[in-house]
């Protein structure tokens, strides 16, 4: 996907767009590794303990970190869209770039953000499914992620000046919806209204 990200920025968009899309990239990942190695860490080890004990206790718990993460994911969400502005020009400001290039990262930055949430939720989800052994739906999940990145950039560059950060967060959205399916085969999950 990153192939295809960099390749198509270089041939078909301007100059300095492949280095605002790696730079929002970068920014919008940092609160997700921040959750990412407290929340989720914490909670893959409980999940492990409590499968090997009971699958009720196993699936209540999953369910209600799911739902907690939901409500943090969300909220941190909305906060990096609200502070986008200020969080770009306080950084991006620092190098030698002009007004067009911070408006550039900004909207790359607003459009990646709105997958910070479903990227969050895939990764609770990617963990909860290697601890029920689920590893060929994963990996078939994680394969078609690429083909529908792939297949929203290729067919949407030469329309829409940002369909490469767009296919990213459409295609995180995709997977978290779909690793949300496999695991409630298995286990009882939050009902799926509300989780959309």
């Amino acid at each position: 996907a990153t192939f295809w990200e960099r390749s198509l920025s270089v041939k078909y968009l301007s100059a300095g767009y492949l280095s605002s899309l790696n730079y929002s990239k970068t920014l919008s990942e940092i609160p997700n590794a921040v959750l990412l190695s407290s929340v989720l860490t914490t909670s893959y080890i409980e999940q492990v303990k409590l499968h090997k004990e009971s699958h009720d206790a196993f699936s209540i718990y999953t369910a209600r970190t799911l739902n907690f993460i939901i409500k943090a994911g969300f909220l941190f969400q909305i906060l990096m869209l609200t502070f986008a502005p200020v969080i770009i020009i306080l950084v991006y400001r620092r190098g030698k770039f002009d007004n067009n290039a911070v408006i550039t990262a900004l909207t790359i930055f607003n459009i990646l953000t709105i997958s910070f949430l479903p990227k969050l939720i895939m990764s609770y989800l990617n963990r909860t499914m290697y601890i029920l052994g689920e590893y060929r739906r994963l990996l078939r999940g994680v394969i078609m992620k690429f083909f529908v990145q792939m297949g929203i950039m290729v067919s949407l560059i030469g329309v829409f000046k940002h369909a490469i950060p767009a296919a990213i967060a459409i295609s995180f959205l995709f997977i978290s919806i779909l690793f949300y399916y496999y695991v409630g085969r298995s286990i009882k999950l939050p009902h799926p209204g509300k989780f959309i």
